[in-house]
């Protein structure tokens, strides 16, 4: 309608544009005259027109029905139905309202509007989907956050014993990673029970010196409960010469153990003039 208006109108100035220029170039009498007669030649149909449709034969006015909950197609063909003209404007998610459901409509239901109005409508596209995190590697500590930046919730946990991964530690997944799910859904996990998960195996110590075999305890988190010297003059001074718990026992981090040093016996005493 507003395109055939401008395209009237233009029309109407092109016309009096013309007829300015015959006036003024044929030197015709009264050109005001002239030029008046024209317009209102030209513009009489216009105002007769408009008086017809909106005073004197009105467009019939209908209710409008609800087409909310209806899929789109359902929605055009009733509306259609009801001489009005369905549009979809908008798209958006909605967990509760399944995908290609009319979640709104503008004007509202019951409303009387005219002859071919537009209803606008807002159309769901279901649930909003995300892709699942890959979380496998990951200690369950860190799951919360990681399901939660996601926009999803942690689901089941099954403990599998293993002595390939620390306790703790997610072995598998399902959903697996990547996978698009919706917002919301729970991820199943399955998380490694190590049964000699914080046990070490002794380390050999006999035949290295103190400090190396107090560093070497260090790094897997055992102490130093006992030390006893023995002497000797078959091992140099300072030397592991026995060690408790043995090589290769397995004992828990955190534990003590106890060394047997090499010692430098005394120096043996000058024979006196008695003896000699």
């Amino acid at each position: 309608m507003i395109k055939l208006l401008t395209l009237y109108f233009s029309f109407v100035l092109f016309v009096l544009l013309i007829a300015g220029y015959l006036v003024y170039v044929l030197k015709l009498p009264s050109p005001r005259s002239v030029i008046i007669s024209i317009f209102l030649i030209i513009i009489s149909p216009l105002l007769v027109g408009y008086l017809l449709v909106f005073y004197v034969f009105p467009a019939p006015e209908v209710a409008v029905p609800d087409v909310t909950w209806h899929s789109s197609t359902e929605a055009f063909s009733i509306l259609r139905e009801s001489g009005l003209k369905p549009r979809i404007s908008n798209r958006t998610f909605d967990k509760d309202m399944p995908a290609g459901r009319v979640m709104e409509q503008q004007p509202k239901k019951g409303k009387h509007v005219k002859y071919g109005r537009i209803v606008n409508l807002t159309v769901s596209t279901g649930q909003r989907k995300v892709p699942v995190p890959s979380l496998v590697g990951r200690p369950i500590s860190q799951v919360d956050t990681l399901l939660s930046d996601a926009g999803l919730n942690m689901g089941a946990t099954m403990e599998v014993e293993t002595e390939q991964f620390q306790t703790g530690i997610i072995i598998s997944q399902l959903p697996s990673a990547e996978v698009e799910v919706d917002a919301g859904s729970r991820i199943d996990l399955f998380i490694a029970k190590n049964p000699k998960f914080g046990v070490v195996k002794m380390p050999y110590l006999i035949g290295k010196k103190l400090k190396e075999a107090e560093d070497i305890l260090s790094d897997l988190k055992l102490g130093i409960n006992k030390i006893e010297y023995q002497e000797t003059d078959i091992v140099t001074e300072g030397i592991v010469m026995r060690q408790e718990p043995a090589w290769e026992e397995e004992v828990s981090v955190g534990s003590s153990v106890k060394l047997v040093i090499s010692k430098e016996p005394p120096p043996a005493a000058a024979p006196t003039k008695e003896g000699q």
